[in-house]
């Protein structure tokens, strides 16, 4: 997300985002203003703990709905960037 965020910054059209300011959209998804990081906790802290301890199944839903984890490099972001790539993450970041 913040490397996203940076590339909004860093490669917009000042000029036409003056023109028409919704065109920037909005920097954060609905998945992350509509989370009760509190109410995660309270819900998921023994199956957690469980998991650390012994073992236990834990999925952790503490994410974007849909994303699943590959790992990457910010080498990887970076060319990409430099060669005008999009990034593009599975889920819904909505």
């Amino acid at each position: 997300m913040g490397f996203k965020n940076r590339e909004v910054y860093h490669n917009t059209d000042w000029d036409a985002v003056a023109k028409n300011p919704e065109m920037m959209g909005k920097m954060v998804g609905n998945w992350l203003v509509h989370h009760d990081p509190e109410q995660y906790a309270v819900e998921n802290y023994d199956k957690c703990a469980e998991h650390l301890l012994r073992g236990a199944p834990f999925e952790n839903t503490n994410s974007v709905p849909g994303y699943k984890y590959k790992p990457w490099t910010v080498k990887e972001l970076l060319d990409a960037s430099e060669s005008g790539e999009p990034v593009q993450d599975e889920g819904d970041w909505s």
